[in-house]
């Protein structure tokens, strides 16, 4: 009302201060006046003030008189704290009298003039009439400058939960009087409203989702601030960990994190009703159930989590112990051979699901290799060692099993006999035994190619080749070697049977006689390598002796006899034959007739 009062003295005095305008633009010049001094009250409306938006006015006592135009009038301002703001100055926008030399100033706070939180300011003004009666304030008056309207809340704003009571208040500074809020761009979260009055975001949201959303605050002097947010709103708390849970085994370790999802903050976890195996405890900060099983079983029980908001969710769950895990396969494994393929199959029992085998300390034999999956060590070995090695079994849930396990590989195998074979002699018992070292277990023998001369047969077992050759013959065959993990050796031999031995020597054999040196050197034919001559049957005539390298029968018989005897001879594998000699000792000569003899006649026969 005071603002918008005309002034008493204008009417009587405008025509006044029109002349002494007039007179002014035909003087040459006026004399200097003495400055006035204004005295000014309170700032009185308003108390605090928007830069460059709201009107102030201060009134002031003892103005000169005459009309003050108010772009004669400067109104500086200055912080009531050194250092507390920025200074300014501004024209006044209005100069209104009151009443004699009392008069409003009205004006804006200028731009320039601004700060981060509300600020006391000293105002004064200096000016002219528009006859150039200058002035100025003698004191200031106290201004409150505010910040300009900002929205403080930050974003994103606090995460909501769908069904759960949600508050958020948003704030602001700066700014004049009371705050209206507007939602402006974007949609907020289902059964979320705006109280414009109170900034609050509050409701009970129905959906989960995140939001994005402008909101928009305006102050009494329409002044706004525009802020984007971001609202998300999870879905309901809910245990998402599926049952049963994954088997254990027993005394092995086991550990299962069970999960939720939804809600607010940290999670509490608990078991509420039933127990967890023996040997099993739940971790109520990370959800981890852990621990080495004692005992075997299914158990049943429930569990609940609570969220930073006090929200619960509980669901039953089921967990089987399995029996340990154990491997089944009995060390030492059955013996390999170098170069010979290898395959053995490792078993086990208990635990949970298909098993994953690796060496857990030590190594295979080189050459060999364990497949993770099945479980089987195979490959054909390079060396021959005794090898020992750890492996362990591991269950779909991580427990695990172990067995230590000796596994000897073996030289390859080698047939040590050598060839040609000792020679055979038709008709006579064959026995060459075969031998061989390296492979594993007990040999078999076979004949691989060609065939055995005729009689003779190779036992399997002993790898005894034995008979009674039937015909003479230069015989080759190859001998096969194979151990009980069928690893194999060959090796080709020669064999040659000779005819059967026949004593050549004519019976009756040369007479003797008594006194008289005797020989006769017997002569056999077949057989193998040399003869050895012996009297089976009988004996030879006294005084003679038979040589049994040479065959020769030697000596000075001493009595006269018409004897019988058998001669064998024996080759070098021990082939014989016999023969029965007759030999007749004839007693030496004697001279009968006796002397003198009778007498005889010249030229007559005698």
């Amino acid at each position: 009302m005071k603002r918008s009062r005309i002034s008493r003295r204008s009417a009587a005095s405008g025509l006044v201060r029109l002349l002494l305008c007039a007179l002014a633009l035909f003087s040459v010049s006026l004399p200097l006046q003495a400055v006035t001094n204004v005295t000014l009250n309170s700032v009185t409306s308003p108390t605090a003030a928007d830069t460059n938006v709201t009107g102030v006015t201060v009134i002031g006592h003892g103005f000169p008189s005459g009309t003050i135009p108010p772009a004669n009038v400067t109104v500086s301002l200055n912080p009531t704290t050194s250092g507390g703001g920025p200074s300014g100055t501004t024209m006044a926008s209005e100069v209104t009298v009151e009443s004699g030399t009392t008069e409003y100033v009205t004006f804006k706070v200028p731009a320039s003039v601004t700060v981060s939180a509300a600020t006391s300011y000293q105002v004064s003004i200096s000016g002219a009439t528009s006859t150039g009666n200058a002035f100025q304030s003698v004191n200031s008056s106290t201004l409150i400058v505010n910040a300009p309207v900002a929205i403080t809340t930050s974003s994103p704003l606090a995460t909501g939960v769908v069904s759960d009571n949600y508050s958020q208040t948003l704030t602001a500074t700066g700014g004049s009087g009371t705050y209206t809020w507007a939602l402006t761009a974007g949609t907020l979260p289902a059964g979320v409203t705006l109280n414009t009055s109170t900034g609050v975001l509050s409701g009970t949201p129905t959906a989960p989702g995140a939001s994005h959303f402008e909101i928009k605050v305006t102050d009494s002097l329409h002044m706004p601030a525009s802020v984007e947010f971001a609202l998300t709103v999870n879905h309901a708390l809910v245990i998402t960990t599926t049952s049963p849970l994954p088997a254990g085994a027993v005394a092995s370790n086991y550990s299962q994190t069970l999960t939720a999802s939804g809600g607010l903050g940290t999670y509490a976890w608990s078991v509420i009703a039933g127990t967890l195996p023996g040997g099993l405890s739940l971790n109520s900060a990370t959800g981890v159930i852990s621990g080495q099983p004692a005992g075997t079983g299914t158990s049943q029980f429930e569990v609940k989590v609570t969220d930073g908001n006090q929200d619960t969710a509980v669901k039953v769950l089921s967990l089987t112990v399995n029996p340990a895990i154990v491997i089944t396969t009995a060390s030492p494994l059955p013996t390999g051979t170098v170069g010979v393929n290898y395959s053995q199959g490792l078993t086990a029992t208990g635990g949970s699901g298909t098993y994953t085998w690796s060496v857990g300390a030590g190594s295979l034999p080189g050459g060999l290799s364990l497949n993770a999956t099945t479980g089987l060590i195979s490959g054909q070995p390079t060396g021959a060692i005794a090898a020992n090695f750890t492996i362990v079994a591991t269950d779909g849930n991580h427990a695990t099993g172990s067995k230590q396990f000796a596994l000897t590989v073996n030289a390859a195998i080698v047939i040590t006999t050598s060839s040609p074979l000792p020679q055979g002699t038709v008709g006579t018992n064959y026995s060459q035994t075969l031998a061989a070292t390296g492979g594993s277990g007990t040999y078999t023998w076979s004949v691989s190619v060609g065939s055995l001369p005729g009689g003779l047969a190779l036992n399997a077992t002993t790898g005894i080749i034995s008979g009674q050759p039937t015909t003479a013959i230069a015989g080759s065959f190859t001998i096969q070697l194979t151990d009980t993990n069928q690893a194999t050796a060959t090796k080709q031999f020669a064999l040659t049977v000779n005819p059967a031995i026949v004593i050549t020597t004519s019976s009756p054999l040369p007479q003797g006689t008594v006194g008289t040196n005797y020989s006769q050197t017997l002569a056999a034919t077949g057989g193998s390598g040399t003869y050895t001559w012996s009297v089976s049957v009988g004996s030879l005539p006294g005084g003679l002796s038979l040589n049994a390298t040479t065959g020769a029968i030697t000596g000075q018989p001493n009595t006269a006899i018409a004897g019988n005897f058998t001669i064998q001879a024996t080759d070098t594998n021990q082939a014989t034959a016999t023969k029965q000699f007759a030999l007749t000792v004839n007693a030496a000569i004697v001279i009968t007739t006796s002397s003198p003899l009778p007498q005889g006649t010249v030229g007559t026969n005698y």
